[in-house]
């Protein structure tokens, strides 16, 4: 779609929402999923984290109700769990989605899932791994002759590992290069965050001040997710200068937007930097659960076993124990049972809550 690319998010969403009204009830299960995937990821890019997540649930659950291998399903909820849910689940589905993509010879999706997981690596502190599954998305890339930046967004992931991994000079011809093309399709949410990674680049070479002016310009010009992981950045510049209140105030920032979003991957790491720091956001503190966690409580709260909660998510029974681990330590007891009787958790009507129909997020 036009609007995708030129990252015209509402349109390409009321456009998406419209057609699928229109095809939903007559259309086949693999046109219904092929649009569910794009509206999930307009809604992620768009910062709407609680409807992508939902979107790609429904998308998950067409195609395997129907029995279909479908790597651009798992693509979009990798894409909306690393954003709006659990890692680990973003991370079994991107890795379960580039295993399928490759099987399937479909490489633009291989690219998509790999993307999303370089993105995870990334973001969660493995950078060395992180240029290793970019790379081989930009080799497979090449091999399709993909030049436009938009079609799959990973360049800007990858000019950051490289300057954390100090591959510098790697890392300036990546963004000069890519700056290029994306000035030629005109790009521009491309061209901020390749701008965020040069900014990183001008702290690594010696230009602190250079570098904090850069991104503040830059955060200037964003919103959403966007504008909190510029934030972040700043905040680990000024943090690196002695600067700690412009750093607090930065990642201050960069919470209450992540927790307006539902970002709640990104505003739990931001919170504990936050903590690391002694501060407090404005937002709240108190102990809160992310749509994750929210969902497995929910389930285990109706009487769901592990393995019924993994079924209904698509996730494995491990990052269920893991999920629910955190959920006791959040709330402060040692059981299932503690968790019923401590939590205040809507229960669900039925064993397994069927979600609400996607025409009810019209705009």
């Amino acid at each position: 779609m036009i609007e995708l690319g030129d990252d015209d998010l509402q349109r390409a969403e009321r456009r998406l929402l419209s057609l699928l009204r229109k095809v939903e009830e007559t259309a086949a299960v693999e046109d219904t999923v092929a649009i569910m995937v794009t509206l999930a990821e307009v809604q992620s890019r768009a910062g709407q984290c609680r409807r992508a997540v939902d979107t790609a649930q429904r998308a998950m659950t067409l195609f395997s109700e129907a029995g279909i291998s479908c790597p651009p399903a798992l693509f979009a909820a990798a894409l909306a769990e690393a954003n709006g849910g659990s890692v680990e689940a973003a991370t079994e589905h991107a890795e379960r989605g580039a295993r399928e993509s490759a099987a399937d010879g479909d490489q633009l999706y291989l690219m998509r899932n790999l993307a999303v997981l370089g993105q995870i690596q990334l973001t969660t502190g493995d950078a060395a791994a992180a240029v290793e599954t970019l790379c081989r998305v930009s080799e497979i890339g090449r091999r399709m002759d993909i030049r436009d930046p938009a079609v799959v967004r990973w360049h800007a992931d990858l000019a950051e590992a490289l300057v954390a991994t100090g591959a510098l000079e790697d890392a300036r011809e990546l963004i000069e290069l890519t700056s290029r093309q994306a000035l030629d399709f005109g790009r521009h949410g491309v061209l901020a965050n390749l701008e965020r990674s040069a900014a990183l680049l001008a702290v690594a070479t010696g230009l602190p001040n250079d570098g904090v002016a850069r991104l503040r310009a830059v955060a200037d010009g964003q919103a959403g997710l966007d504008r909190a992981r510029t934030l972040v950045a700043l905040a680990g510049v000024e943090r690196r200068c002695r600067r700690r209140a412009a750093a607090r105030a930065a990642l201050s920032e960069a919470y209450d937007i992540c927790v307006a979003i539902s970002a709640t991957p990104w505003a739990d790491r931001v919170r504990e930097e936050l903590d690391r720091t002694g501060a407090q956001s404005r937002a709240d503190h108190a102990v809160a659960l992310t749509v994750a966690e929210q969902r497995v409580a929910e389930l285990v709260r109706a009487g769901s076993t592990n393995r019924e909660v993994a079924a209904v998510l698509f996730i494995s029974v491990k990052t269920v124990e893991a999920t629910l681990s955190r959920i006791y330590r959040k709330v402060g007891v040692r059981s299932r049972t503690e968790l019923v009787r401590a939590m205040d958790v809507p229960v669900p009507e039925a064993r397994r809550p069927e979600p609400e129909p996607l025409r009810s997020q019209a705009v």
